[in-house]
């Protein structure tokens, strides 16, 4: 599916699993993103950062949530996300 001299991808799907989930993930080795084609239009990014490990897991997180906010605001209200673009 993917194509990269130093990516991996991975793609799930259960349909026993609860909650419903069809996962695509790709990570290289600056960043990770993934996404729950159930879920649309979420899609979470986790890039390599410099510093303190603790300190960019925290940062990790609050950019991880602000995603996660932004994608079940988009899917309730679409024209939101038309907002954000321009």
């Amino acid at each position: 599916m993917i194509k990269g001299e130093r990516t991996t991808a991975y793609v799930s799907f259960s349909g026993n699993a609860q909650p419903d989930g069809f996962l695509i993930r790709v990570a290289g080795t600056r960043m990770r993103v993934e996404a729950n084609l159930f879920e649309p239009p979420r899609l979470i990014i986790k890039r390599s950062r410099s510093g303190e490990p603790a300190l960019m897991t925290l940062v990790d997180g609050i950019a991880e949530s602000r995603q996660v906010l932004m994608g079940s605001v988009v899917g309730i209200f679409p024209q939101a996300g038309r907002c954000e673009q321009l």
